[in-house]
């Protein structure tokens, strides 16, 4: 059976967008909150997830985490929108 992943966009303190993968996005962010998650959560301290999205492997979200990663963070933002209107439907 195949565990569900997800991407998620977390926004910092600093106003950055950082992005990454994990089976349980509530307990990722409270690693990164406090300082046990990625480099780049322990130098822009996380403030909230903007959104996540579910994927059905590990490696299709790692996938997506990379084409993400490349792309400006006003394109990001428009993703988490649509992300997030997506999970209310």
């Amino acid at each position: 059976m195949q565990e569900t992943w997800y991407v998620y966009l977390l926004q910092t303190e600093n106003n950055k967008i950082y992005t990454g993968i994990s089976p349980d996005v509530n307990a990722r962010f409270h690693k990164h909150v406090v300082g046990k998650g990625a480099l780049f959560t322990k130098l822009n301290k996380p403030l909230k997830v903007l959104a996540f999205k579910a994927f059905t492997s590990k490696r299709e979200a790692a996938i997506v985490e990379i084409q993400i990663k490349k792309i400006p963070k006003a394109s990001k933002l428009t993703m988490a929108s649509l992300w997030n209107s997506e999970s209310k439907v």
